[in-house]
């Protein structure tokens, strides 16, 4: 889906290729399963088999995940996997989800991501100053400074990739094993196992 506002989407597999190229400057948001998430909604047993390939495209607002490119507002994410190739992102760019965005403030059980594991490469933008690379979560902004987003119960074992960590350059390397970057009050995501509950 392009996009999914106020909705589930639940037990969805994902197997293609998608390439996003350079071109005129418009926000994208890329996931193997969502583009984009809005509203109350929930993504649940979803699984990114595919590859993601956003390395051509270079306006600083894209956001890619294997499976969700960007969150905006309360929404839960669970029990999802990414085991294919994720790259690029000028902005963002996540094993699971890209950027995880809350504004409002609403109850701490509807702002979630947890019981996810990324299995797959994750690669950041190549020339970005301002790209976040995560194995789970490429950034998470919270403004609604009132109720933290929580990540829970999420592991990564495949290694996220900061580009600018190996070249001359003086842009921060912004790239970690679970979030890449989080800007305001976010719980501090753990390593822990996934839930017994959850299997791929």
């Amino acid at each position: 889906a392009g996009a999914v506002m106020d909705s589930r989407v639940e037990r969805c597999t994902y197997t293609g290729a998608i390439t996003v190229l350079g071109g005129e400057i418009y926000y994208i948001d890329v996931g193997g399963i969502a583009g984009n998430v809005q509203g109350r909604s929930s993504v649940t047993g979803c699984l990114d088999l595919g590859v993601l390939d956003a390395t051509a495209y270079d306006f600083n607002c894209a956001c890619i995940g294997g499976v969700i490119g960007r969150v905006e507002g309360p929404a839960v994410v669970r029990d999802c996997c990414n085991r294919g190739s994720v790259s690029g992102g000028e902005r963002a760019v996540g094993g699971i989800l890209g950027d995880f965005s809350l504004y409002d403030r609403v109850a701490e059980a509807d702002c979630v991501l947890e019981n996810c594991l990324n299995l797959g490469k994750v690669v950041q933008s190549p020339d970005s100053c301002s790209a976040s690379c995560g194995g789970i979560v490429g950034e998470i902004i919270n403004k609604a400074v009132d109720r933290p987003v929580q990540v829970r119960n999420c592991v990564s074992l495949g290694e996220p990739y900061s580009r600018t960590t190996t070249m001359t350059s003086p842009c921060p390397p912004r790239a970690g094993r679970i979030s890449g970057r989080r800007w305001r009050r976010a719980a501090r995501p753990n390593r822990r196992l996934i839930s017994h509950r959850t299997s791929f």
